[in-house]
């Protein structure tokens, strides 16, 4: 029998990837000039399903093409950024076994930051809206990265956010 954790927890302790995410997100707009209105880089949400943990509420991308950009940003940059981390922690120490307190904490902070790279169901609805004046081709690539997220998403329940994360930590970490 698999016991769920409740989300809160799992938020406590994998927060820096859930601030990285957002971020992710911010950095997008800035990048193609998308005013962003608000944003909460981190929320603790005590439900025991996880819910809302941050946001960026921003202004509608003029294209299709910074609308995805924007939404995929987190896939990007999380994924990025958490290799970039396993791999300093790996240049600390290259023997496995023998991690000291810095190269732990480095891979926690690239774990955490790895677990929270999925873009979530309402970032790639987004994209889907934004599909709506282009082409048959442009909308049929939404609603197919669209429903690869769905899919995605509702196998977190069987922590693939977690495998995903697990292994950038072993390919980095622990190479072949």
């Amino acid at each position: 029998m698999i016991l769920p954790i409740p989300g809160f927890l799992i938020l406590l302790l994998t927060f820096p990837g859930v601030i990285v995410h957002e971020w992710a997100h911010k950095i997008a707009c800035e990048r193609f000039g998308v005013r962003v209105l608000k944003v909460a880089y981190f929320r603790l949400n005590f439900s025991l399903t996880g819910g809302e943990a941050g946001y960026v509420i921003h202004e509608r991308p003029q294209t299709y093409l910074a609308s995805l950009c924007i939404s995929a940003a987190p896939l990007v940059v999380n994924s990025a950024l958490a290799f970039i981390v396993v791999a300093i922690a790996h240049q600390f120490h290259p023997d496995i076994g023998q991690e000291g307190p810095g190269e732990l904490f480095l891979l926690w902070l690239g774990f955490s930051i790895g677990a929270h790279a999925f873009p979530s169901n309402q970032d790639m609805s987004n994209v889907t809206d934004h599909a709506a004046g282009e082409s048959q081709f442009i909308r049929g690539l939404s609603n197919f990265l669209y429903i690869t997220m769905c899919i995605l998403n509702a196998l977190k329940v069987f922590w693939l956010d977690f495998v995903y994360s697990f292994l950038i930590v072993w390919l980095i970490y622990w190479p072949l």
